[in-house]
């Protein structure tokens, strides 16, 4: 088992200062910001604690890369059987949601941009162009990149694990072995002359057609974009080559009238391609179709944008990080949410200016990539503007060693106090040290250091009472006023004696 260990983490090296987790009993993913450990692998394998690695290493290239097919209906059977009928350098795994990833391993290091290209050229000629790719990233940069869920979590025991050409499962050790012996035919010159060749003349749809023959259902479609094509790339013999393409490929034939008045139409005029029907949809990548000589040629007023997965950032509030063409673009919230606002970040952060979305149809989009592809990343508890206010609520009750009874409450000075008042924890009341102080003197100490960005409100009792803060009336002087106070330990207090053991401050300052 030791053997096997060593073998599967040699094949998925990455990133070696973050990976995924996926804990199996409760459902849950996050991004663990630290080296991953042997043990880690081990857990993985026993079937305890679920394992993702992130392809990208700091240098930007990659051993191994994926395509993520996420359709939980695919027959992975048929889907080796094309993988081979193409010689694409692919092993098919079976995945947690029940679609498949394509895994390919190189030899040598190879520059994640060139992997990347020779996925999406695979991906296309699969039927499955609008899949993700893995990395998704051509640089790392100063980010963490996205992480995949490995195959063969349980070991033998799992339901992710590669499939032969009848869709039967391989052992771990057969499917390692497999993967080694790839490994070590595929190096960097045949992967960058794969992304290379998928820039080569017809577009990606058409390649898949013309390897796998062109469908009843979008028949007459497919024939149209083989026209414009073959007018652009055979100007002189194009209506000859459409003839054959017309006969050799498809089932059923267009008939020899609908062939001529085709040819007829398009001798008259320049179209471009159709790449909406779904059926020719499904194989496309755009974004190589636009580089080539005979590709998708009208740029005039369009940038393409494949959106990847998204990442939220538990900061309080949260915010997100999109995959746009393989670039990480931040936005809160209210960013994400609307459509428009996504257009302006991607602006500001690709400088291409995106087609317009429905909104409605957006939020289909975003739902269904947080429910599939959403990676979680913990912050730390001081981040965020919780923890900026708990800072500052801190910092301002150490002013109360300025004060010198309660009635300076109402100078705004905060004081320290013994009350009694109840242990949350143990629903217990006890004489403890606090700090009084107004929410008003609080919230001015904060505007004026410009502490926190929202607005003060309701936003600012939850953090007040969550760091153990209550309120009640007490008497200043001849007043009675409402005061929050905050329990306060003896090191504060001690702490406190010695930071402010200097001249007093004068009130301004606060």
């Amino acid at each position: 088992m030791n053997d096997l260990i060593d073998r599967f983490m040699a094949l998925y090296t990455g990133l070696d200062r973050a990976y995924g987790q996926w804990i199996a009993n409760i459902n849950k993913a996050r991004f663990i910001k630290k080296p991953v450990e042997r043990k880690n692998w081990i857990a993985h394998m026993d079937g305890i604690t679920g394992l993702g690695i992130v392809p990208i290493r700091d240098d930007d290239t990659c051993t191994w890369g994926a395509i993520d097919i996420d359709v939980d209906t695919i027959d992975h059977g048929e889907l080796v059987k094309r993988v081979c009928k193409a010689e694409m350098p692919l092993m098919v795994c079976r995945s947690k949601s029940g679609g498949a990833h394509c895994y390919i391993f190189t030899k040598d290091p190879v520059p994640a941009a060139a992997i990347r290209k020779a996925l999406a050229g695979y991906a296309s000629l699969l039927g499955h162009g609008q899949s993700e790719i893995f990395p998704k990233q051509d640089t790392l940069g100063d980010g963490l990149g996205s992480w995949i869920n490995l195959p063969y979590f349980s070991g033998n025991r799992t339901n992710r694990y590669a499939v032969d050409d009848e869709g039967e499962p391989l052992s771990v050790e057969d499917f390692i072995m497999a993967a080694e012996t790839m490994k070590a035919e595929t190096t960097i010159k045949a992967v960058k002359h794969d992304a290379k060749e998928a820039k080569k003349g017809m577009p990606p749809c058409l390649k898949y057609f013309d390897l796998n023959g062109i469908p009843e259902g979008a028949r007459n479609e497919v024939l149209f974009n083989f026209a414009v094509f073959l007018k652009k790339s055979k100007p002189d013999t194009w209506e000859e080559e459409f003839i054959k393409v017309n006969t050799n490929k498809t089932k059923i034939p267009l008939p020899n009238k609908e062939v001529q008045s085709l040819l007829k139409s398009l001798a008259k005029k320049a179209y471009n391609y159709k790449c909406k029907v779904p059926l020719i949809s499904n194989h496309c990548d755009r974004v190589t179709c636009m580089t080539l000589d005979f590709g998708m040629r009208d740029l005039s007023n369009y940038h393409e944008f494949m959106f990847g997965g998204i990442t939220k950032v538990t900061t309080d509030p949260p915010y997100w990080i999109l995959d746009v063409n393989g670039v990480d673009v931040r936005m809160s919230t209210t960013q994400l949410y609307n459509f428009e606002s996504v257009r302006m970040r991607c602006i500001e952060v690709l400088g291409g200016i995106i087609p317009p979305m429905k909104n409605e149809e957006w939020r289909q989009l975003l739902q269904m990539k947080m429910s599939n592809e959403l990676d979680v990343q913990e912050a730390p508890k001081d981040a965020g503007e919780s923890g900026r206010v708990m800072a500052a609520l801190y910092d301002f009750a150490r002013m109360a060693i300025r004060a010198k009874s309660k009635a300076d409450l109402v100078h705004g000075i905060p004081v320290l106090d013994r009350m009694r008042i109840e242990d949350r924890s143990t629903k217990e009341w006890d004489v403890s040290d606090v700090v009084l102080f107004r929410s008003t003197d609080f919230i001015t100490y904060m505007q004026r250091r410009k502490v926190v960005a929202f607005a003060p409100g309701h936003d600012l009792w939850p953090i007040l009472r969550e760091a153990g803060c209550g309120h009640q009336k007490v008497r200043s002087g001849k007043r009675i006023i409402q005061a929050w106070y905050l329990p306060v330990s003896a090191e504060f207090i001690q702490d406190m004696k010695a930071q402010y053991a200097a001249p007093e401050v004068s009130e301004s300052e606060m």
